[in-house]
């Protein structure tokens, strides 16, 4: 049993043979570490706003009792198991100061929480990344590469690279030459644009669209002094013309080149 020394009241008496629990303890203050009672001694603090903060005497260790408290304040627990039921929280807040969080066996993942709330490990594979959508759950995607970027996905890596484009050329007679990439050059032969002339060449390319831009450039490779300059380049889908004019004094005699770079936007 214990006694309150100031008041000369005894208290927390009870049977060690039919194990019958000790009356509580009614008080205006809360227990302290010095405050002696049996084991599992109740202590009800009664506070100022009306209602009871209880204390149970957990143990009494190197002469100090541990009272934990179970309502109206903060509890301190070495360990909860709910089994079976559910930890609800009401109101405020659950916080964890120290320790780690665990969820049981989920594995490796990313924690997502549906529309209700449940909580779920969400694994990828190499390269995904979690990718939001308004109104529904998130969901691991990869990055889709756009025209001359290319994407390497490895285990916890995503590689991004923009490779230097290879050009390519080819040739014709007519005024039509293919030349299926992002960086070219058409060459055309045996034309003879005259002088203040113009004349429309096409490339065939199937990286081009109607939106693409290109960047292009001409060269006369004839003997004549003939001076041939770009008037307008128009996009296509598979395909963009290249209308030119000789501003030189003499007609185009020989081969005509364009060099071209096509972005796509």
């Amino acid at each position: 049993m214990g006694v309150n020394r100031k008041s000369q009241t005894a208290y927390g008496v009870g049977s060690p043979f039919i194990k019958i629990f000790n009356d509580p303890i009614i008080s205006k203050i809360a227990p302290k570490s010095k405050n002696r009672a049996e084991i599992g001694t109740v202590w009800c603090q009664e506070d100022q706003s009306g209602g009871d903060n209880i204390y149970i005497l957990s143990s009494i260790v190197a002469g100090k009792s541990n009272w934990i408290s179970v309502g109206g304040g903060t509890g301190t627990f070495n360990a909860v198991v709910v089994n079976p039921g559910n930890l609800t929280v009401s109101a405020g807040n659950f916080e964890v100061t120290a320790g780690v969080v665990k969820f049981g066996a989920m594995g490796f993942g990313v924690l997502t929480s549906d529309a209700s709330g449940v909580i779920s490990s969400t694994t990828g594979t190499d390269g995904q990344i979690m990718i939001m959508g308004t109104g529904v759950a998130p969901a691991a995607a990869t990055l889709t590469a756009g025209t001359g970027i290319t994407i390497t996905n490895a285990s916890n890596a995503i590689t991004i690279a923009a490779p230097e484009a290879t050009a390519t050329r080819d040739t014709s007679a007519t005024d039509t030459v293919t030349v299926n990439a992002l960086v070219g050059a058409a060459i055309y032969t045996g034309f003879t644009t005259a002088s203040s002339g113009t004349q429309q060449f096409t490339v065939t390319n199937n990286e081009c669209s109607t939106t693409s831009l290109i960047l292009t450039s001409v060269s006369n490779l004839g003997s004549n002094d003939a001076l041939m300059n770009i008037l307008r380049v128009t996009p296509g889908a598979g395909y963009f013309t290249v209308d030119v004019y000789n501003s030189g004094s003499q007609a185009l005699n020989g081969d005509l080149t364009i060099v071209f770079r096509i972005y796509e936007v």
